[in-house]
C-alpha cells in the first residue's frame, strides 16, 4: 500500500459525510502532479542529471511528506471539526 493511498483513505474517513467529494479532491491533487512533472522533467535531468535530478525529487518528497502525519496528529482533530461550508 503506497503512502497516497493511505492518504486518501485517511480523508475518506474524517470526511464520511462527504466522501466522494474528498475522493475526487485528492485524485485532483495526484492528477495535477502528474500533469506538471512531465513538463519540468525534462529540463530538470538535463541540467542536473538522473543522479541529482533524483535526489532532488526525494527532497522535495520527504520535506512534503514526513512532516504530514505529524501535522496531521497535531492538528487533525481541529481540521475534521470545522464545519464545511460551500
Amino acid at each position: 500500500m503506497s503512502s497516497g493511498t493511505a492518504a486518501m483513505a485517511y480523508i475518506v474517513e474524517a470526511f464520511i459525510d462527504h466522501t466522494a467529494s474528498s475522493g475526487a479532491a485528492t485524485q485532483f491533487l495526484r492528477n495535477i502532479f502528474a500533469f506538471g512533472f512531465p513538463i519540468f522533467a525534462p529540463s530538470l535531468y538535463k541540467m542536473l542529471g538522473y543522479g541529482v535530478g533524483d535526489t532532488v525529487l526525494a527532497a522535495i518528497a520527504m520535506c512534503c511528506g514526513i512532516p504530514a502525519p505529524f501535522i496531521l496528529w497535531k492538528y487533525g482533530e481541529k481540521l475534521r471539526a470545522k464545519e464545511i461550508k460551500l
